[in-house]
């Protein structure tokens, strides 16, 4: 876990009196271009952490909840007893941002926890409808 503690010396040198807690205000002390670039990369953090998650604690199947592609249905989640098997390269998991859907198993939380942690939640929570649109990447094996 990082230490902030300093950031909020290097924000109130910014004139900013406390440490920033929302895009706007994220936005006024390092620019909107380095802004939306900062958060595209904890986006990124968070996808890979959850993918590690999920591929190192949980088990290398498709479990029920895991959110799968498939070709008629589109984005679905897997019923406890699937009417089919799916393989592993059909599993996705989100990108955080507005409208994705997210696994309603163990990863759940720990995609939430993720989110909170890095600080996304306010920016990239599925029930929000922000700028910054969710989509699903496939976790390749």
């Amino acid at each position: 876990s990082r230490d902030w503690s300093t950031a909020g010396d290097t924000l109130r040198a910014a004139g900013v009196d406390t440490p920033a807690r929302t895009e706007r205000e994220i936005k006024q002390v390092v620019g909107k271009d380095f802004c939306g670039k900062m958060i595209n990369a904890v986006r990124e953090l968070v996808w890979n952490s959850t993918a590690t998650f999920r591929l190192t604690e949980m088990p290398r199947v498709v479990m029920g909840g895991d959110v799968v592609t498939d070709v008629v249905d589109g984005l679905m989640h897997v019923e406890s007893t699937p009417q089919r098997e799916f393989k592993l390269h059909e599993m996705v998991l989100p990108f955080p941002g507005s409208d994705t859907v997210v696994p309603t198993n163990a990863l759940t939380w720990t995609y939430n926890r993720y989110l909170a942690n890095y600080g996304l939640s306010q920016f990239c929570s599925p029930d929000r409808k922000t700028g910054y649109k969710g989509r699903h990447r496939r976790v390749v094996v």
